[in-house]
């Protein structure tokens, strides 16, 4: 039984480090300290009708984030689109650390619709989905 929580943590850890390279990140958009992607292949529309997908922002200052363990260099987020309401929400987001540890975890659990603004990334993500 010694050996199965080391085993158990690398797991974890091992998944979430794939998590973030086992994608074929799509650039979307990027500015002078972070750069932000989407995961192309991720996108699908859900049993309620909206649309999800994972997006990576990568951040060239890492910095400490709500939920996060340390400070922060990529955050991995799921989203949801709610085309007909013009509106978007985070699920969940995974953070990594400057040498691609795990970070922490951040659950959205029943996370308020926010509408969508123009210019941003979300913005650019609902005219290219919905």
């Amino acid at each position: 039984m010694n050996w199965l929580r080391p085993l158990i943590v690398f797991t974890v850890a091992l998944g979430s480090v794939v998590y973030a390279d086992a994608t074929q990140w799509t650039p979307l958009k990027s500015a002078s300290d972070l750069a932000y992607a989407v995961d192309t292949d991720s996108i699908a529309t859900d049993s309620d009708g909206y649309i999800e997908y994972t997006a990576k922002t990568t951040w060239k200052a890492s910095s400490l984030m709500p939920g996060a363990s340390a400070p922060v260099s990529v955050s991995v987020t799921r989203y949801q689109i709610d085309c007909a309401g013009k509106q978007w929400r985070a699920l969940d987001t995974h953070y990594l650390a400057a040498d691609g540890s795990p970070a922490g975890v951040l659950r959205s659990v029943d996370s308020a619709w926010v509408a969508v603004s123009p210019g941003t990334v979300v913005d650019i993500m609902f005219r290219k989905v919905c």
